[in-house]
């Protein structure tokens, strides 16, 4: 699955000692996103121009002060102070289907779910886990994903 950030309640973009005016604003419009691999396969993540498509509805996607990738990893810059839901979730193992060792389903990835006050131009890297294939001696595990600044 795929890192989902999204800004808890309803006063977007306030902090503490913020005015209503100057706070509101924020760098750019934004509510939920859910970060996926954007069509990568394998060990090397999207790349920006995976990623750009993939998110095409979003205002932000296209300016780099905003987004963009690093060796498959997805740099998100913050838009406003504030506190943020992230859900994040590791991919599954691969798929064994018919084969002669360990047939069955694949196991899920792990969820973590934690509310964090971010700063406005804050950098969140994003890495989403990509799942695991079926080999020849059996299934791949799918790989993790994570949220992490510096």
């Amino acid at each position: 699955m795929s890192p989902l950030i999204s800004r808890v309640g309803t006063s977007f973009g306030f902090c503490r000692g913020a005015s209503a005016a100057g706070a509101a604003a924020g760098l750019y419009s934004f509510t939920s996103h859910t970060f996926n691999n954007a069509t990568a396969v394998g060990q090397n993540g999207p790349t920006l121009v995976n990623c750009q498509t993939a998110y095409s509805s979003t205002t932000w996607v296209n300016n780099s002060s905003y987004f963009t990738t690093s060796s498959g990893i997805q740099i998100w810059t913050v838009p406003a102070t504030g506190s943020y839901r992230i859900t994040t979730i590791g991919a599954s193992g691969g798929a064994n289907n018919g084969g002669t060792f360990y047939p069955g389903r694949p196991g899920s990835g792990a969820t973590i779910i934690g509310t964090f006050s971010l700063t406005v131009n804050t950098l969140l890297n994003i890495v989403v886990g990509q799942m695991g294939v079926y080999g020849a001696n059996g299934s791949g595990g799918g790989g993790g994903s994570f949220v992490y600044t510096g």
